[in-house]
């Protein structure tokens, strides 16, 4: 996974590891439905295709899991996303 957690809970430097990825294509980071839940706040507006990145959040999370959004606005177009 790429995150980390340390036992010495009273060091933050060694309980969590942060990595950057492409939130379009996560296949060589997560296999499909790896995670009951997904969650995104406030990001789709960030992407410049968000339907692709709710397709790979759908691809990452379990058949029957939960995709938990939050945003503030509507994207650039909403074409697709109930594909």
């Amino acid at each position: 996974w790429p995150w980390s957690s340390s036992s010495d809970e009273n060091d933050d430097s060694k309980r969590f590891s942060l990595f950057v990825a492409d939130a379009n294509q996560m296949t060589k980071y997560y296999p499909r439905n790896t995670f009951d839940t997904v969650v995104d706040t406030f990001g789709l507006c960030s992407f410049d295709d968000p339907t692709s990145v709710l397709k790979e959040l759908q691809r990452v999370c379990k058949p029957n899991g939960k995709i938990l959004l939050l945003e503030h606005g509507r994207s650039k177009t909403w074409r697709g996303l109930s594909n």
